[in-house]
């Protein structure tokens, strides 16, 4: 199982590339799909996609996972994007398990299967790994997948200047 090469019943995670830029283009256009994210708002929506994707590159080239796009099997289309992404609180190290759907894919449970295969994915390649989900306090979308994939509530906190809650299961 290598980890920019994962699947689902209805999900195939690829690695970003430059080329698939317009068609991530839709998420950033849409201001209840980003509004979590802490992303820059001043940029136009075309020139966010390429920045999303350039960082998703530079995690990369830096081996620290990053997100991967999603695509359905079916439809052959961009629904998303997930990941590990690696996490420092208080001087810990968590991988975070983190998704973004297209706002047209909703309440498809993309968002839970993506999740689930990434758990498996660190439970089968990342002893010990601390697993969390780092979510914005007004995000009750995600805090119901978060659920649905078996974590927990561990705590409410800032993070990078936005109220959150950390969801977490801990394996090993």
């Amino acid at each position: 199982m290598k980890y920019q090469e994962l699947t689902s019943k209805r999900l195939r995670f690829l690695p970003w590339t430059e080329n698939f830029a317009q068609a991530w283009t839709p998420f950033f256009q849409d201001k209840s799909a980003t509004a979590y994210l802490g992303i820059d708002r001043n940029l136009e929506p075309g020139e966010a996609a390429k920045a999303w994707i350039g960082k998703q590159l530079n995690r990369y080239e830096a081996k620290e996972f990053g997100h991967l796009a999603l695509f359905d099997w079916q439809e052959e289309k961009l629904i998303g994007s997930a990941g590990i992404l690696l996490r420092e609180i208080e001087g810990q190290l968590y991988h975070e398990i983190a998704y973004s759907i297209l706002p047209y894919y909703w309440g498809r449970g993309y968002a839970g299967e993506a999740a689930k295969v990434l758990i498996q994915y660190a439970e089968n390649k990342i002893p010990g790994a601390k697993l969390i989900s780092i979510i914005h306090t007004d995000n009750k979308a995600s805090e119901q997948v978060a659920k649905k994939i078996g974590f927990t509530k561990v705590e409410e906190r800032e993070y990078l200047g936005f109220p959150v809650f950390i969801y977490g299961k801990l394996l090993g």
